[in-house]
């Protein structure tokens, strides 16, 4: 890590008084390993949610595509859905997780609860017709 990527990393935290960040800015500079491990752990990216429940939250609403406004957190994950059409079923699938755009269920067998799809559509009364073996 060089000097300008520490002075970033400790100038950038909300963790740390400005006397601390003093402290720990001259501390690295002189190579003190405790303080060069402080700043390596300031470095690596931080979920930007304070509240574990918030970033699964919103997570699941990036993931599931409900909302394009809330990133995916880069400590937690989450990824931008390539969704392609499926020759099996019809829908708009993404490969990487295997989401349906704008389905809870599908007749495949997917289903965003993780549940049969298929089995759920029946539930709900829907009629589907049986698979050519």
């Amino acid at each position: 890590m060089t000097d300008e990527e520490m002075r970033r990393a400790i100038e950038e935290t909300d963790l740390l008084t400005e006397g601390e960040k003093e402290t720990l800015m001259v501390l690295a500079l002189v190579g003190e390993p405790r303080a060069l491990e402080v700043v390596q752990e300031l470095s690596r990216p931080s979920c930007p949610w304070t509240d574990g429940d918030e970033c699964a939250a919103a997570r699941e609403r990036s993931v599931a595509g409900i909302s394009d406004e809330i990133p995916p957190c880069v400590v937690h994950g989450g990824h931008v859905h390539d969704y392609a059409m499926s020759r099996y079923c019809g829908a708009r699938v993404c490969y990487e997780c295997d989401d349906h755009k704008g389905l809870d269920r599908c007749f495949c067998g997917w289903s965003r609860s993780g549940g049969n799809g298929r089995a759920e559509l029946i539930e709900m009364g829907e009629t589907i017709e049986p698979e050519d073996d």
